[in-house]
Order: C-alpha cells, then sequence, then structure tokens
C-alpha cells in the first residue's frame, strides 16, 4: 500500500491542487489512483483529473476522466492484455466521452502490439459525421504503415479539456497523418487541414500541413 497527497504544488507561477496518489497490491493483483483537484496555468485551468488502473486475472482496466461542474467531461477507458509478446488493448464502447458528449466505437476494435508492428482493427471513433480513424492501410504502399485520419474533428473536443470553462481553440480538422515504415527506417505522409481555425478568440483562417518524408533502408 503507497499513498502519496500534495495539497498545494506551486511552480513557476502555476498551481497544483491536491494531487494524490494510491496504489494497493495484493499478490499479482493491484490498483492505483493517480489524480488532482485542478491544475490553473495562464489560460489553462485543467477540471478534477483521475487515471484509474485495476490489474485482474493478468488484465489492466484502465479510465482516464475529468469531471466538471459534477458531471464527466472526458471519460477514456481502456482494457490492456496480453503476455510480454504481444499486448492488446480494448476500449470499451461504453462510456466513451470527450468534450461532455457522448462519443462511438465499435465494440470489436482492438490494437496489437508487438516488436515488429502495431495493428488496428476496427479503431474509430465518432460522433455523428465526426470522426478519428486508426488504420494500417490508409495510403498505397507495400510498406507496414501506421495512420490516423480526420474527419470534421473540432479540435476544441480534445482542447477544451485544458479549459472547460473557456474555448481557447477551435477548428474542423480533416485528412490524415501516415507512419511509414515505423519500426525500421520510419517516414510520414501528411495531409491535414485546419479549417475556421480560431485561437483566443482570433480567426486564423486555414491551416494546412502537407509533408513527405520516405525513410531509407
Amino acid at each position: 500500500i503507497a499513498e502519496v497527497i500534495a495539497p498545494l504544488v506551486i511552480f513557476d507561477g502555476s498551481e497544483l491542487h491536491n494531487l494524490k496518489f494510491d496504489m494497493k497490491a495484493i499478490k499479482e493483483d493491484f490498483d492505483f489512483d493517480l489524480g488532482f483537484d485542478n491544475i490553473k496555468s495562464g489560460p489553462f485551468d485543467l477540471p478534477i483529473t483521475h487515471i484509474y488502473g485495476e490489474q485482474r486475472d493478468k488484465d489492466l482496466y484502465l479510465n482516464f476522466n475529468a469531471i466538471h461542474n459534477g458531471e464527466y467531461f472526458l471519460s477514456l477507458p481502456s482494457i490492456l492484455s496480453g503476455t510480454s509478446e504481444e499486448l492488446r488493448l480494448h476500449v470499451p464502447p461504453e462510456d466513451i466521452i470527450l468534450n461532455g458528449e457522448q462519443w462511438h466505437i465499435p465494440i470489436s476494435n482492438e490494437v496489437r502490439i508487438n516488436k515488429e508492428e502495431l495493428v488496428f482493427k476496427d479503431f474509430v471513433f465518432s460522433k455523428g459525421n465526426n470522426s478519428v480513424s486508426y488504420t494500417n492501410d490508409l495510403i498505397e504502399t507495400e510498406d507496414a504503415q501506421v495512420a490516423v485520419s480526420f474527419s470534421n474533428f473540432n479540435i476544441k473536443e480534445i482542447l477544451n479539456y485544458l479549459n472547460p470553462e473557456e474555448t481557447f481553440a477551435e477548428g474542423e480538422l480533416n485528412g490524415s497523418f501516415a507512419l511509414i515504415n515505423p519500426f525500421k527506417t520510419p517516414g510520414i505522409i501528411a495531409d491535414l487541414a485546419i479549417s475556421n481555425l480560431s485561437v483566443f478568440n482570433s480567426d486564423l483562417g486555414v491551416l494546412c500541413l502537407n509533408a513527405e518524408s520516405i525513410g531509407t533502408d
């Protein structure tokens, strides 16, 4: 059993309130809870946040969540299982919350991780016509790839966690980013655009990223 509590930590003008870490272990099973009540730093004002972990029967159940005004503002559960040779990650489809709203993922989702590959299966987060997809076949190439694509994804869905009371950045993200040969000589192919970009209430128009860098053996 371990417990660490820090009621107030001040560093370089920033404040961390009620940092707490608990861990309990019984034989091969253990639980932990790492969290804080608030972080304030400049325009950022992070809400109550916890990372929970519970290991049962060699499976590790994780949940990253944040609470604002008494309700879940962010909730990302996951289950990690497998062996030292290969890990498997599954996201339970219930209770996925971003920016205070429900998101969805197919119940068949899975990520396999080993020394030679990172494989996605049905790993698509969606809400209405907004989606974030992780795949291995986005780019036409014979090489291995790890790719993420965005469709009508407003960046505030993630960034509002930094300050739920005030949206400091928003805009619709579309396009894709692919990492080619991630376990050998990696290269990248990126085609991303954020339209209607606004930062601190200043309209910045469209921000684009187009890049290609293919690694060589």
